[in-house]
């Protein structure tokens, strides 16, 4: 048997039914002898208790409660457990059945083992004493004495919690105390030692902006309901946090937003709508060339006041020829260096993975993981909780992020018409709106690419720069050698070669044999004559890696740009025998496609 006084007054037995005592003033004597069991109460205390200031007239006013509780205890603790003796009551009952003294005593305990440093203890001693206490104790026990204990043991219940948070932090556990106190302070936001518990884990978990957050709405309702300031300790606890606040660096590591950028309201839509909800990754795809860091890097500035922990940006080179890929550990421990500069890095993926997720946790923080290479490059990466955004571009699709973690894919296409004369019109001023039918030549030829679009924009800005009717004249002439710079990140023949180098052997030779396809668009049968062999394969990973597109079920389009690419690589040995396949081929499905358009495709 145990008894309740942490929660509605109760007797509970070891097969957990309760027994309730009775009345409110039955209940009301029950509860003043259970504060002191084993030990006589005088009856004038338990009337005092019982009544307050208006005490009955009757001689005997207890003495009707007390021959109802033995009628309660007496089947089940037997008939001595309530007794008179030396002018007053005393219920029989070791003390450490009594959950309010066990509770006392597991933190008296407690703060034995906080002496000593042994926090551990601490957290299972004070878990152990909260575990079935509840925000009201004595529930249903009237008067105004019951109402005094009330309030006493509610202050120290959040005491108790606020030890518990403390052994937390010294335990290292931020982030968690954090999320177990910040309901309390929501319900109790004048309790000052445990508001200065949360911000220190607040602050401790790298969210400072939350923890002086808690202090204002703290600072509020001190005002409001006792009429006063903060305590120093609480005033002090904010001004330090302030100061680390100023000292601590947030990340602010986008690159400088594309100039001009213009068209992707539907993807920057989507974009919004994952800070609205509950965040997951998203993962921006396209070909080379599409824009996809470009959105990236737009949205992120534009939705900088989301993310006030800071905005990080990392290069993984998942692409790019001219540097080898960076590895998932790398890019850890460049985060954990963007988050926490001087802390030194361990060893091993494992280890920094776990560190960054810690550092990430609970912060609105933007993550921009640019030029992925896969799935398995990323992973490691993300962080556990919500509370941030990832976003990811990648040439590959990267499905198995979308699986696992439930992220977002948004596919870029080219620019409409529209959008692409936006961009020049943004890059060149009037100039674009004075020649409008050489700006619809170029955009054509450009195929609505961003990356082209620019180039052209760039080379028709410098000073002395080509006139617009030159530069669709070259486009037209020379291809993409017309779009050729210094820079290979701005070369589209460059920036094209980085994709199709990381193709296997199959994939590649597909990719050069669909520049010889006569048509907009083909369908397997069409890729597998021109390959000679069952091209299904090949197929899918050109579509992965984002250098086809099913336009319609079945069949695949390749943008205008990296045609004339794939064009350039075939060589005469392949182009002769792939069309003389194709053509073959045509013919037994019974295909009209003038000879002439196969001879000529090149």
């Amino acid at each position: 048997m145990r008894w309740r006084l942490l929660g509605p007054v109760r007797l509970i037995g070891d097969d957990g039914v309760e027994t309730d005592p009775g009345s409110g003033k039955q209940r009301c004597v029950l509860a003043a002898l259970l504060m002191t069991p084993g030990r006589v109460v005088p009856a004038a205390t338990l009337i005092d208790r019982v009544w307050g200031h208006a005490p009955p007239r009757s001689g005997t006013p207890l003495a009707p409660y007390a021959t109802r509780l033995r009628r309660v205890l007496g089947p089940l603790l037997g008939p001595d457990v309530l007794r008179w003796t030396a002018g007053g009551y005393l219920l029989d009952v070791p003390p450490d059945r009594v959950d309010l003294h066990r509770a006392r005593r597991l933190i008296h305990h407690a703060r034995a083992a906080a002496t000593a440093d042994d926090h551990q203890r601490v957290v299972t001693l004070l878990s152990g004493a909260l575990e079935h206490w509840q925000p009201v104790a004595l529930a249903g026990v009237p008067g105004a004495w019951a109402d005094r204990v009330r309030a006493g043991l509610a202050r120290e219940r959040l005491d108790a919690i606020a030890q518990l948070g403390r052994a937390g932090l010294r335990l290292g556990r931020a982030e968690e105390v954090a999320q177990r106190l910040t309901p309390f302070v929501a319900e109790y936001p004048t309790a000052e030692s445990l508001v200065a518990v949360l911000m220190s884990a607040l602050a401790e978990a790298g969210r400072p902006a939350s923890a002086l957050e808690t202090f204002a709405r703290a600072r509020d309702a001190i005002a409001d309901r006792l009429g006063a300031p903060p305590g120093p300790e609480l005033a002090e606890l904010h001004t330090s946090i302030l100061r680390a606040a100023y000292r601590r660096q947030v990340p602010a590591q986008l690159p400088a937003a594309a100039p001009g950028f213009t068209g992707r309201a539907a993807e920057l839509a989507a974009l919004d709508r994952v800070t609205a909800g509950e965040p997951r990754p998203v993962v921006i795809t396209g070909p080379p060339g599409i824009g996809k860091s470009a959105l990236a890097v737009h949205w992120g500035h534009r939705s900088r006041a989301a993310f006030p922990d800071g905005q990080l940006y990392l290069d993984l080179r998942g692409f790019d020829r001219r540097r080898t890929a960076m590895s998932a550990a790398d890019a850890a421990g460049n985060l954990i260096v963007a988050l926490d500069p001087g802390r030194p890095l361990p060893t091993g993926l494992d280890a920094r993975a776990g560190l960054l997720r810690s550092l990430l946790a609970g912060r609105r923080t933007l993550l921009v993981l640019d030029n992925a290479r896969d799935a398995g490059q990323v992973r490691p990466l993300l962080p556990g909780s919500t509370a941030g955004v990832v976003v990811v571009t990648s040439r590959d699709r990267l499905t198995g992020l979308v699986a696992s973690h439930g992220a977002i894919p948004i596919a870029l296409d080219a620019l409409t018409d529209a959008e692409a004369r936006q961009l020049l019109a943004n890059r060149l001023g009037a100039r674009v709106a004075a020649e409008p039918d050489t700006v619809a030549a170029l955009v054509a030829a450009t195929g609505g690419l961003p990356l082209a679009l620019v180039a052209v924009a760039a080379r028709a800005a410098l000073p002395g720069g080509q006139p617009l009717a030159g530069l669709a004249a070259e486009l037209a002439g020379a291809g993409l050698d017309a779009l050729r710079g210094a820079d290979p990140a701005t070369d589209p023949r460059t920036v094209f070669s980085w994709s199709y180098r990381a193709l296997s052997p199959a994939a590649a030779r597909l990719f050069r044999l669909l520049g010889a396809h006569p048509g907009p668009d083909l369908d397997a049968a069409d890729a597998t004559a021109l390959a000679g062999a069952d091209a299904r394969a090949a197929l899918a990973e050109l579509v992965a890696a984002s250098l086809l597109t099913e336009r319609r079920a079945g069949r695949w389009a390749m943008p205008i740009l990296l045609r004339a690419y794939a064009r350039d690589l075939l060589t005469p040995a392949e182009r002769g025998p792939a069309l003389a396949r194709l053509r073959d081929h045509r013919r037994r499905a019974g295909v009209l496609v003038p000879v002439r358009a196969l001879r000529l495709s090149r």
